[in-house]
C-alpha cells in the first residue's frame, strides 16, 4: 500500500493513513469509520482509496454527499487525479434539477411526485426531451467536471439531463450523489439496474453525521387536507371508487380533530385502521403504472399524484409500532403527516462489498463498523482561537427585541476587529433575519444573506461576491447550504459566529421520537441522538469552514451562554478549547487585544 497516489507533494499528517484504510477495508469486505477534524482533508484521501480501487480491483466506488454544491467540490477535486488514472467519473442528478420537462408545466410538479411524473410521461410517450435521448449527442461519453457542465450540456441539445446522467453514470467507475439516491430504496435499485457486479462496489458516505436524520425525513410524509379533498372529486369524476374511499376516510380524520393555528396534535390511526380501509389502500398504493394524463395542467391530478404518494408510504407503515400520525395547522393549512419514528438504517440492505462513513462529527458509532479517529492518531491539529461570550442566547424562552440588539451590536463589533470576510452562522431563518433587522443601515448593505431556495448557482455567486467584499458579512445558518463542505475557495474564510446552540424546536413530533427512541435505546441515547449531538454538530461544522487552510490561523465565536455549560463543552472536539477564552464581544478592547495577539503569532 506503499504506492498510493496522492494529488499533492506533501498531504497533510494522516490523509495518507486515512487513504490506506479505506482501501484495507474494501480489501476485507468491512464497514468503517472515520472521523477527522474540519479542514483535514477527507475528501482527497477518498478519492485517493477510491481511484485506486477503481484501477486494481475493476471495481467501482459510489461517493455520497448531503448537498449538490459538496457533489460539486469533490467533482473539483476528482480533476487532480485525471492525469495519473483513465478512471471515469461522473455525476448523477437530482430529478428536481435534471427534469426539462417539469419546467413547462402550467403548475409546480413537488420534488416527491417526479418519479411518477417521469414514468407517465415516458412510459406514455409524451416527454420529447427522453425521446431526444437517442441523438448522436446523447449517445456521445462525455466527461464533466462539474453538475452544471452535465446539466448545460443536456439542456442546450434539449435532451433530458437527469436520464443522460445516469447513462454516464452506468458508464461509471466513480459516481458522485447525494443521499437521496442511497436511502431512498427506489432510486437505489435505479442507480444498481445497470451494473451486474454492484457486490463488489464501494459505497462512501462523507458528512455521514447527517443520514440519520436525512432518513427520518424521507420516511415521513405530508399531505394537506386540500389536495386530499381536490384528489376526492377527481377520483369520483373517473369513477375511481378505491382511491375515492380512501381519500373520504382521510378528509374524515381532518374533521375530527380541532387543531389551533400553528399547532400539531397527535392522531390515533386506530379508526381507519380496519380489515376495509387496509384493502382499498392497498389497491391504491400497488405498484402499478401512474394514472396517464393527457396534459399535467391541472391541480386535481397534481393532488391526485400526491395522494397516491402518501398512500405508498401509509400503506407500509400503518401497522408498524413505530408509526405516528400528526395533523397539523400552519399558514398553509390543516395537512396530515404519517412518520416512522426509528431512525435506524438497515446498512446490510445495501449490499455492497465494503462502507465507509466519513464525518468530523460522527457521534454515536454504527454497529457492525471499525471505527478510526484522526484526531487520536496523527499530529493534524487546526489553529484557530475560540471566543465563547456567555451574555446573549438564543433560548427560545429568552428571545426578545432586546436580545437580538444585543447579539447584533456584538457582531458589529466583532466586525470592526477582525479581517477579511465574516461568516455568522444562525440557529435558524428566522432569528438571522430579526437579528439582520437590528443591525445598522451601513452594515446591512455589507451582508450577503443565505435563501432557503438557492440554486448551486446562486450559491457559487453569493460565495464569490462575499469572499471579493473586503467588509463583507455572510449571514447563514447553521446545518445550511454554507455551514457544511464550503471551503469558501481554499481557505479564505478566517472568521465565523455562531449564533446559539440550534437545538430543534419543542413539538409534538420531537415528543414522540424521544419516547419511542427512549423505550428502545434508554432516555440519554435519545436526547443525544436526537436533540444534543446533532445540535452541536451543527455548530462545530459551521466553526470549521474558518479551518480549511493549515497554513493560516482562524477565530471562532461562539455567541449563548450554554456554550458554557460541561455538557456542551465535552461535545465540542479538540482543536475548538486549545486556544479558549470567555470574552463579553462587546469589549471593544479585550476583543481586539485577544484576536489581535492570536494572528500576530502567525506573521
Amino acid at each position: 500500500m506503499n504506492d498510493l497516489y496522492f494529488p499533492c507533494i506533501f498531504p497533510r499528517p494522516g490523509q495518507l493513513e486515512v487513504a490506506r484504510r479505506i482501501l484495507d477495508a474494501y480489501r476485507k469486505g468491512a464497514k468503517l469509520m472515520i472521523e477527522a477534524p474540519n479542514g483535514f482533508g477527507k475528501t482527497s484521501s477518498a478519492l485517493s482509496a477510491a481511484y485506486h480501487i477503481a484501477a486494481e480491483y475493476g471495481a467501482g466506488v459510489i461517493y455520497a454527499v448531503r448537498t449538490k454544491r459538496e457533489g460539486e467540490r469533490v467533482l473539483q477535486e476528482a480533476k487532480l487525479f485525471k492525469e495519473k488514472f483513465r478512471i471515469k467519473v461522473s455525476a448523477m442528478l437530482s430529478m428536481s434539477d435534471g427534469c426539462l420537462l417539469k419546467k413547462d408545466e402550467l403548475v409546480k410538479v413537488e420534488d416527491e411526485l417526479l418519479p411518477t411524473y417521469c414514468l407517465t410521461h415516458v412510459m406514455s410517450k409524451r416527454c420529447r426531451y427522453y425521446e431526444r435521448l437517442s441523438s448522436p449527442e446523447a449517445l456521445a461519453w462525455n466527461q464533466f467536471e462539474s453538475l452544471s457542465g452535465v446539466l448545460n450540456y443536456a439542456t442546450s441539445n434539449r435532451f433530458c439531463p437527469y436520464m443522460y446522467s445516469r447513462r454516464l453514470s452506468a458508464e461509471s467507475q466513480i459516481i458522485v450523489t447525494t443521499y437521496n439516491h442511497i436511502l431512498d430504496k427506489e432510486r437505489l435499485e435505479t442507480l444498481k439496474a445497470t451494473r451486474e457486479n454492484w457486490r463488489e462496489w464501494m459505497l462512501i458516505c462523507d458528512e455521514a453525521h447527517n443520514i440519520s436524520e436525512l432518513a427520518y425525513t424521507l420516511n415521513s410524509r405530508l399531505i394537506s387536507k386540500k389536495d386530499v379533498e381536490l384528489a376526492y372529486s377527481y377520483a369520483l369524476s373517473k369513477k375511481n371508487y378505491n382511491v375515492a374511499f380512501v381519500a373520504s376516510t382521510l378528509i374524515n380524520l381532518f374533521r375530527q380533530q380541532k387543531v389551533n393555528q400553528n399547532e400539531m396534535v397527535l392522531i390515533s390511526l386506530k379508526s381507519i385502521n380496519n380489515v376495509t380501509f387496509k384493502d382499498r389502500l392497498r389497491v391504491v398504493s400497488s405498484p402499478n403504472l401512474p394514472p396517464a394524463f393527457d396534459m399535467f395542467e391541472t391541480r386535481m391530478q397534481l393532488s391526485l399524484m400526491k395522494l397516491l404518494e402518501f398512500c405508498k408510504h401509509l400503506a407500509v407503515s400503518i401497522d408498524r409500532e413505530d408509526c405516528r400520525c400528526f395533523l397539523i395547522n400552519s399558514e398553509k393549512g390543516l395537512s396530515l403527516k404519517v412518520c416512522m419514528l426509528s431512525a435506524d438504517i438497515d446498512i446490510k440492505r445495501y449490499l455492497f462489498r465494503s462502507i465507509v462513513y466519513l464525518s468530523a462529527t460522527l457521534g454515536t458509532n454504527p454497529s457492525d463498523f471499525e471505527s478510526y479517529s484522526v484526531a487520536q492518531e496523527s499530529a493534524w491539529n487546526p489553529s484557530c482561537v475560540t471566543l465563547v461570550d456567555d451574555t446573549v442566547t438564543t433560548a427560545y424562552s429568552r428571545r426578545s427585541e432586546e436580545m437580538f440588539r444585543m447579539i447584533s451590536s456584538r457582531i458589529e463589533n466583532v466586525r470592526k476587529n477582525v479581517r477579511g470576510p465574516l461568516a455568522v452562522f444562525f440557529t435558524s431563518y428566522n432569528v438571522l433575519h430579526e437579528v439582520k433587522a437590528s443591525l445598522s443601515e451601513t452594515v446591512q448593505s455589507h451582508c450577503f444573506v443565505e435563501e432557503q431556495s438557492m440554486s448551486v448557482g446562486e450559491q457559487e455567486s453569493v460565495i464569490d461576491s462575499f469572499l471579493n467584499h473586503i467588509d463583507g458579512i455572510l449571514m447563514a445558518v447553521a446545518g445550511g447550504k454554507f455551514a457544511e463542505g464550503e471551503d469558501f475557495k481554499a481557505g479564505n474564510l478566517r472568521s465565523a459566529v455562531v449564533v446559539g446552540l440550534p437545538l430543534p424546536p419543542p413539538s409534538v413530533e420531537l415528543s414522540e421520537r424521544l419516547k419511542y427512541i427512549s423505550s428502545v435505546k434508554g432516555r440519554k441515547y435519545a436526547y443525544e441522538s436526537l436533540v444534543l449531538v446533532p445540535a452541536v454538530n451543527r455548530v462545530v461544522q459551521s466553526a470549521g469552514r474558518v479551518v480549511r487552510n493549515q497554513r493560516r490561523k482562524g477565530v471562532v465565536i461562539l455567541m449563548d451562554k450554554r456554550f458554557a455549560q460541561r455538557r456542551i463543552q465535552e461535545l465540542i472536539p479538540f482543536w475548538l478549547k486549545t486556544n479558549l477564552f470567555y470574552l463579553d464581544c462587546s469589549n471593544d478592547i479585550e476583543l481586539r487585544k485577544i484576536i489581535g495577539d492570536f494572528m500576530e503569532e502567525e506573521r
